[in-house]
């Protein structure tokens, strides 16, 4: 890897890394945290930044392509809570049937 073609790529990646972007479980919105979301409006500012400074022409879509990839992610985030909720539900709603169960026959001793 020449070191001139690559210049700041390092240092970049680096701080990519550093950035705490975890997400918070108890929410119930996507981006789940505020820092997530300040983020990525600071990655979309750098690829706005280089887009507009060094890559002209055939590279613009980049900038396109981290917001795709934001949605993607988003949009999966979105599924596994919706598909959580659900389990959540389900179970609560079993659990209450077999109470009801329980009640029903009488015999509040009765192992399930």
């Amino acid at each position: 890897m020449s070191e001139e073609k690559y210049e700041g790529l390092l240092p970049r990646f680096l701080k990519y890394v550093k950035t705490e972007t975890r997400s918070n479980p108890d929410s119930k919105t996507i981006p789940s945290d505020p820092k997530e979301t300040a983020f990525l409006n600071e990655l979309k500012a750098e690829f706005d930044q280089l887009r507009a400074s060094r890559i002209k022409g055939k590279y613009n879509y980049i900038t396109d392509l981290s917001s795709v990839i934001a949605n993607l992610s988003s949009t999966k985030l979105q599924a596994i809570k919706e598909i959580e909720n659900i389990i959540t539900t389900s179970n609560k709603m079993e659990i209450s049937r077999i109470k009801d169960l329980k009640i029903e026959s009488g015999d509040d001793n009765q192992a399930i």
